[in-house]
């Protein structure tokens, strides 16, 4: 009571305190990789294989007009075979390198099967070469090819002795020929590896905005 008045007094209840936490999204970007029809491209395989014989008779040609190499010359045989050779894993090297680095998927599994590949549709398109009339160009290779071929005729038509020198002619040609492409089995198969690394990941991945909490 003051100056004869009376105060009422009201009891203060207290409010609990609420603390409010903001949080601010931000979106991210997540690469989500399409899903995958099938594991082969073809596209990016035709692209290695056409560098590979491309690279492959540019090569043998610069060879051939530069005099490094000589045709149906029997004392730069062996030369010649090395020389062929080293073009072989080479060209199959930059095909598969190119068939990787342009293959829609990445990594080393992608990267070998379309260096493979390459080497594959390569071999056959040197076969039909070397079967019309550019078995010169094709070394080694081409001479297996062509003593494969003909190897029916020549046993047919000359004596048991000379058949006999011709087979293992053959054999000879064929091992060196299996040792060839062998490596260059090898050579695309790393190619092929090595441009599956080359780039990041192509555009064609999808790319989605996830948030964040």
């Amino acid at each position: 009571m003051t100056g004869g008045q009376e105060v009422a007094e009201r009891p203060v209840r207290e409010q609990p305190m609420r603390r409010e936490t903001v949080t601010q999204q931000t979106p991210v970007d997540v690469n989500v990789p399409g899903q995958r029809a099938d594991q082969v491209r073809w596209g990016p395989i035709w692209a290695g294989l056409m560098v590979a014989l491309a690279t492959f008779l540019l090569l043998e040609l610069a060879f051939y007009a530069f005099g490094w190499l000589t045709p149906g010359s029997s004392a730069s045989e062996a030369t010649g075979g090395l020389i062929t050779g080293l073009i072989g894993l080479v060209s199959f090297f930059l095909g598969g390198l190119i068939a990787g680095a342009t293959a829609m998927w990445r990594g080393l599994p992608s990267g070998l099967l379309h260096g493979v590949l390459v080497w594959a549709l390569g071999v056959i398109g040197l076969l039909f070469l070397s079967l019309f009339g550019g078995g010169s160009l094709l070394g080694t290779f081409g001479n297996a090819a062509a003593q494969v071929v003909s190897l029916g005729q020549v046993t047919s038509n000359v004596p048991e002795v000379q058949a006999q020198e011709a087979i293992s002619a053959v054999r000879d040609a064929a091992l060196w020929a299996v040792l060839g492409l062998a490596l260059s089995l090898a050579a695309a198969a790393v190619g092929g590896v090595v441009g599956a690394k080359m780039w990041p990941r192509n555009q064609e991945d999808r790319q989605e905005s996830a948030t964040a909490g």
